[in-house]
């Protein structure tokens, strides 16, 4: 496995999993104004987290990355059928 694919790998398929105090799992809460979003197999490496690679590129969510986008965003996407909003 490459420096590069270490880095990145962690990202695919792995959804946010938030967890209390004592490390019971709890729902990850979804922020006024945003909308919870699941990547689909259309979305699947064509949505940018927003981080850069040098030398790689943008990082992008896998199918099924689930991630938090301001509403007016996720519907996009969601018409474009790249996400599902949960």
């Amino acid at each position: 496995m490459s420096d590069t694919e270490s880095v990145i790998a962690p990202r695919r398929g792995r959804p946010p999993v938030n967890r209390d105090e004592a490390g019971e799992t709890v729902e990850a809460v979804v922020p006024p104004g945003y909308v919870r979003c699941r990547v689909l197999k259309a979305g699947d490496g064509k949505i940018s987290t927003g981080e850069h690679l040098a030398g790689v590129g943008d990082l992008t969510y896998a199918r099924n990355d689930v991630f938090n986008m301001p509403r007016p965003v996720g519907e996009e996407l969601e018409n474009r059928g790249l996400v599902e909003i949960d």
